[in-house]
């Protein structure tokens, strides 16, 4: 599992998310009884296809987005590998970049997990961009099917 402390490293590049509230919160976020997720359960549980996610809500806000956009770094990356295997015909160039900057850190994390990072309304606006391109892709394989 590719986590330095707070900040994610994705498996396929230098990319990396950083985790917004560094705080340890005692308790889930709607279960004051149940103990909080750790990062690396988190992270875990995060390293699959936005649309596989398990979107359960014991999470605080910042950390349920930082789940996300680590999905998000795994659709990012399927992109980058159909865009390449079919010989830079999958499309979505601009698109596929305005993602990259809102869901992953603007520069390495130093020594200290310190390093410049999108902000959160940014993060969102790449994580939700990420899931509309998600379903609009999705829509587009269904629509292709019944025209083969």
């Amino acid at each position: 599992m590719p986590l330095n402390g707070n900040v994610f490293n994705s498996s396929w590049g230098s990319e990396s998310v950083t985790r917004y509230d560094r705080r340890l919160h005692t308790h889930d976020a709607i279960n004051p009884g149940a103990p909080y997720p750790s990062a690396v359960t988190i992270v875990g549980r995060s390293e699959r296809s936005l649309f596989q996610l398990d979107t359960s809500f014991d999470l605080h806000i910042s950390d349920t987005l930082w789940s996300f956009a680590i999905a998000s770094n795994e659709d990012i990356q399927a992109r980058v590998f159909a865009n390449v295997a079919s010989g830079g015909r999958a499309g979505h160039n601009v698109l596929h970049r305005l993602l990259h900057i809102g869901v992953h850190d603007w520069r390495a994390p130093n020594v200290d997990g310190g390093g410049r990072h999108p902000s959160l309304p940014i993060r969102y606006a790449g994580v939700l961009g990420n899931a509309l391109l998600l379903r609009i892709e999705r829509a587009d394989d269904q629509v292709s099917w019944w025209y083969q």
